[in-house]
């Protein structure tokens, strides 16, 4: 493995120890991740007053990842 492969390696092992640590929940990744795709796409159309909207969105967003996961479960 290259070095920067190695470090890479690295830096995601100690932010799955610090996720661990911290108990984020399953919900609390997807919402992450979902605000993740929320800011990237809405990058230059949001102001700071619409924040809390955004969050409320992501859990929105996480909320139905769980169901369409559990629903994939009960099949």
């Amino acid at each position: 493995m290259t070095k920067m492969i190695k470090s890479r390696i690295n830096a995601l092992e100690i932010e799955n120890a610090e996720l661990r640590r911290e108990n984020i929940s399953l919900r609390d990744q997807f919402a992450m991740a979902a605000l993740t795709g929320i800011l990237t796409r809405s990058a230059t159309c949001f102001d700071k007053n619409g924040f809390q909207s955004l969050a409320g969105y992501a859990y929105q967003i996480a909320d139905a990842m769980l169901a369409a996961r559990d629903d994939s479960t009960e099949n």
